[in-house]
């Protein structure tokens, strides 16, 4: 790499978001170059990567999951045809039914003829392995499992920095000196500059216009000599089974200490949560990560270009849903810097347009 270079884009960050997209502009023949710090706790590192098209209490589809998750498939196997390398792992669910409510709303969505693709079937109590804590039974979930997103991340900033594509430094905002035309950072230039910084963004001018509703998060790595479960676990925490004895045990949600620095408080209360999922000898500690999930106000991603900076393009706020959504994603932004072709309305940043102008 050579000051004064231009290339076709310069991703700030290389995240999960950063990293997925600069592999698929590349496979398109683009000239990238990533720039990152090189921080091992952004939330990517520390996120268990769990892919689950069907959420929350009321067990709602994620918008566009459709098409969303067999893009995400595609994606995630001819990468690892690519690198020689097993990332995605396709793992039953077991959501663990609480109550006479969620029973009721198990049953109405496996009425659904659109849920039937990621749905069934309710299991009683007895049908299902006796450690696992469910006195009302569970509903199966398919479709769901996880991404080694940390190996993976590692292993495209190994393949980055190999061809010369990643500059591992800090870029203050300061730096960026973005025009009409191109944009100049660290010595580079290049037609167009794309922020993947995750929920720092929110801290950055260039987008700090943007309503980010960041949520920290932490988990723990566990190794227990038992048997585990074969489905991944969801009962308010869940419980994901990764091989080797070992799982991972989460999620926390913190909206106010948005930093990535493990907590007492978050380990005491995940250890606790354990005996309300499994009857499990109490498992050995092996890691406690913890991250600051980079989530929205509306619960949809920011993509497209910034309404001052005709060089300046987002793409970021996938919060917990990344390892499904940014693959569809990246090639929807890589079509539209190809082709223009129109981004969905719900993931436009142009919707938030408005607001950019009235804090200026």
């Amino acid at each position: 790499m050579t000051p004064g270079q231009f290339f076709d884009a310069l991703i700030l960050g290389q995240g999960l978001a950063g990293s997925l997209l600069a592999w698929t502009l590349a496979q398109r023949g683009w000239s990238v170059c990533v720039l990152d710090e090189g921080l091992a706790s952004s939330s990517s590192r520390a996120a268990a990567g769990l892919i689950n098209p069907v959420t929350g209490k009321r067990l709602a589809k994620t918008p566009e999951v459709d098409w969303l998750l067999p893009q995400a498939e595609r994606f995630y196997r001819g990468l690892e045809q690519a690198l020689g390398l097993s990332f995605l792992h396709w793992v039953p669910m077991a959501k663990l039914l609480r109550s006479t409510e969620d029973v009721q709303t198990a049953d109405r969505r496996l009425g659904d003829p659109d849920y039937q693709a990621y749905l069934g079937p309710r299991l009683a109590p007895g049908e299902l392995d006796p450690n696992i804590v469910a006195p009302l039974g569970a509903l199966i979930q398919k479709g769901t499992g996880y991404l080694d997103s940390r190996s993976l991340i590692e292993h495209l900033a190994h393949r980055l920095r190999e061809d010369g594509r990643l500059v591992g430094q800090r870029v203050e905002t300061e730096q960026l000196r973005p025009r009409n035309t191109e944009v100049k950072c660290e010595g580079l230039k290049a037609a167009r500059l794309i922020l993947c910084q995750g929920y720092k963004a929110m801290h950055s001018p260039l987008t700090a216009w943007l309503p980010f509703q960041p949520a920290k998060g932490e988990i723990l790595v566990l190794e227990s000599p038992a048997p585990l479960p074969e489905q991944i676990l969801n009962g308010g925490r869940w419980l994901l089974p990764v091989g080797e004895q070992r799982l991972k045990l989460g999620a926390t949600y913190d909206w106010e200490r948005l930093d990535d620095q493990p907590t007492c408080k978050a380990r005491r209360s995940l250890l606790e949560s354990l005996a309300g999922l499994v009857r499990l000898e109490r498992p050995r500690l092996v890691e406690h990560l913890a991250g600051v999930r980079p989530a929205t106000l509306d619960n949809a991603p920011f993509i497209g270009r910034h309404p001052h900076h005709p060089s300046v393009w987002i793409f970021n706020g996938f919060g917990s849903k990344g390892s499904l959504q940014i693959p569809g994603y990246a090639q929807l932004l890589a079509d539209h810097l190809e082709t223009g072709r129109d981004l969905p309305a719900r993931v436009d940043v142009q919707r938030y347009a408005s607001r950019f102008l009235g804090l200026r």
